[in-house]
């Protein structure tokens, strides 16, 4: 049973995430946090200037928020979390595989077909009156195998978020940058209180001698992202 953390909501949040992260809904109090959706669903809240509650974010889905909120992430696995923020708005989107919102549609004939509407989709979604040279984005992903014959190995994987990369890069935002986790069923936190960083928690792996993966379930580890406009982030 979790007992809540009196402190700071980001601190408050980090104790949810070490406790859950694997399934950190199951964890979090009801009427302390709102979600994003369904399947498939962009929300915004962006004109909600005054609810803090924390926004978590599903699998498969998306939330654009003003900058005095905090985001939370569903489990990643295999997944992307796509975050783009610029002035006075965060926006994250939770993706799939081969979700409404995917990345990779690797079973599909026309996956790259696939992969553009989604993408199409996201971008819409950006505030009209913030100029797309203001927009900054991080793809947070989880590091894959290094099996060259896998459907989620490094060769394959690293290519899915290339194009993704490009996307967005051809809308106009120049500022794209790609963190790899060495993590696997992680969430992420976003919290005003660090608006330069992010903050994982998940399952560390490591790469064994065949290239597979080697997981450590009972372990968790944690590890802080300089986002894009972070004077932290590699350049």
């Amino acid at each position: 049973m979790f007992e809540k953390i009196e402190h700071s909501p980001t601190k408050s949040a980090k104790g949810v995430m070490r406790e859950g992260y694997g399934n950190i809904e199951r964890y979090l109090t009801v009427g302390d946090y709102e979600t994003s959706g369904q399947r498939g669903d962009i929300k915004n809240a962006l004109a909600d200037i005054e609810n803090k509650r924390l926004m978590l974010v599903r699998a498969d889905t998306g939330a654009i928020v003003s900058k005095n909120r905090g985001v939370v992430t569903e489990r990643l696995s295999g997944c992307v979390c796509l975050f783009m923020e610029g002035p006075g708005f965060r926006y994250v989107i939770h993706m799939t595989p081969s979700g409404s919102l995917g990345y990779y549609y690797h079973r599909y004939g026309n996956a790259d077909e696939l992969r553009k509407e989604g993408m199409a989709r996201i971008l819409e979604q950006l505030p009209p009156d913030i100029p797309v040279e203001k927009v900054s984005a991080t793809l947070i992903v989880n590091s894959p195998n290094e099996q060259a014959d896998d459907a989620y190995g490094r060769p394959r994987l690293t290519e899915a978020w290339r194009k993704v990369q490009e996307d967005i890069s051809g809308a106009g935002i120049k500022n794209v940058r790609i963190e790899e986790l060495p993590l696997d069923e992680t969430t992420v936190l976003f919290s005003p209180e660090t608006p330069n960083i992010a903050h994982a928690i998940g399952t560390p792996i490591e790469i064994g001698e065949k290239g597979e993966y080697i997981f450590h379930l009972k372990e968790i580890a944690e590890q802080d992202i300089a986002l894009t406009n972070s004077p932290l982030a590699p350049s």
